[in-house]
């Protein structure tokens, strides 16, 4: 459930969860077999020393690409969680295996 902006009543069950949740249409009550939650993602450079290879995240975090994931450096690619779009493993694999290509 994406653009839920709260998750205000929790009550563990013998059989699953209750939940109260509130979006954009209002408060809605479910009920599931268990919860994952997660509160947003970013990419994660950290430690890769992106300077020394003469580049740098924007604003956002992430490492500008072109059409082909090439970065400003032409011989250096970047996919997957720190470039734009969706942060999703299946995504990055694809992109990873178009880049070789």
């Amino acid at each position: 459930m994406t653009s839920t902006k709260l998750v205000s009543g929790v009550n563990n069950k013998a059989n699953g969860v209750d939940l109260v949740v509130e979006n954009a249409k209002g408060q809605q009550n479910m009920k599931a077999d268990v919860v994952l939650l997660c509160v947003g993602r970013r990419p994660y450079t950290d430690g890769l020393a992106l300077e020394k290879a003469g580049l740098e995240a924007n604003k956002f975090g992430r490492i500008e690409i072109n059409e082909h994931w090439q970065t400003k450096k032409s011989h250096i690619y970047a996919i997957g969680d720190v470039v734009d779009g969706p942060m999703l493993a299946h995504k990055a694999e694809e992109e990873g295996i178009a880049a070789v290509e």
